[in-house]
């Protein structure tokens, strides 16, 4: 076996009804955390940090540098036929991305599924 070959890549997660656990009708399209994009925006915000050094961060920011990192694991979606957001069919751009991940319950599914980082290689039990 060549360990070079071993590779993340990206997987699909389908959201389900926190309740019911049945799926919604939206499925996303998610990078893994050593994807170039990820890997960008992890260095943006860590530089943002690094500048505010003497300044003390709020939950406000720390909640919005998550979400910048769940912004950049999501690369596309596909939405079910009459599956609607707000009445909307939604185009996939970074705004609608974080229209949609303002529902704390799809976030922690993508906050879950973006830290199992298992689950971005072949053959796991999640992929």
């Amino acid at each position: 076996m060549d360990i070079a070959n071993i590779e993340a890549a990206p997987r699909e997660l389908q959201i389900v009804n926190p309740t019911t656990h049945e799926p919604i009708g939206l499925t996303l399209t998610l990078l893994p955390s050593s994807d170039d994009r990820v890997r960008a925006a992890a260095r943006r915000i860590q530089n943002e940090r690094l500048a505010r050094r003497a300044v003390k961060v709020t939950a406000e920011q720390l909640e919005a540098q998550g979400a910048a990192m769940l912004v950049a694991h999501i690369s596309g979606w596909k939405w079910a036929e009459g599956v609607t957001f707000g009445g909307e069919t939604l185009a996939f751009n970074e705004e609608n991305v974080r229209k949609v991940l303002k529902k704390a319950w799809i976030r922690k599914q993508v906050d879950d599924a973006t830290t199992d980082e298992a689950s971005f290689f072949e053959g796991s039990p999640t992929s």
